[in-house]
C-alpha cells in the first residue's frame, strides 16, 4: 500500500503559511466577505435568530448555515488563486514585467 503524501519540510510549509496569510488578508477575499450573496443572506439569517430571540437550535442552524456559506466562498476563491497560481506559473516573464511595472521600472 502506497504511503500517502505529506509534506513536513519546515521551509515548504512556512511558504505555503506565507501564502494563506496573503490570500485571506487581500481585498479580493474581504470582497468577497463582505458581498457574497450566500455569505449575506447567512449572516442576515444568524443575526434575526439572535434578535428573535430564537430557540437555541435555531440560532446553530443559522451559525452553521453562516459558517457554511463563508466554507464555501473560500473553496471557490481557494480554485481561482490555485488557477491564478498555475497561470502564472506557465508565463514567468508575465509576472517579472508586472513587478517591475508596479516598481515604476520602464520595460
Amino acid at each position: 500500500m502506497e504511503e500517502p503524501f505529506t509534506c513536513t519540510a519546515t521551509r515548504e510549509l512556512a511558504t505555503v503559511n506565507d501564502i494563506v496569510d496573503a490570500v485571506v488578508t487581500s481585498e479580493g477575499w474581504n470582497d468577497i466577505l463582505r458581498n457574497d450573496p450566500q455569505i449575506k443572506a447567512a449572516e442576515q439569517a444568524f443575526e434575526a435568530a439572535i434578535e428573535g430571540c430564537a430557540n437555541g437550535g435555531a440560532v446553530y442552524d443559522a451559525a452553521l448555515s453562516l459558517a457554511g456559506a463563508n466554507v464555501d466562498a473560500a473553496i471557490l476563491y481557494g480554485i481561482h488563486v490555485a488557477n491564478a497560481i498555475r497561470s502564472v506559473s506557465a508565463d514567468p516573464m508575465a509576472l517579472s514585467r508586472y513587478i517591475m511595472e508596479r516598481r515604476g521600472v520602464v520595460v
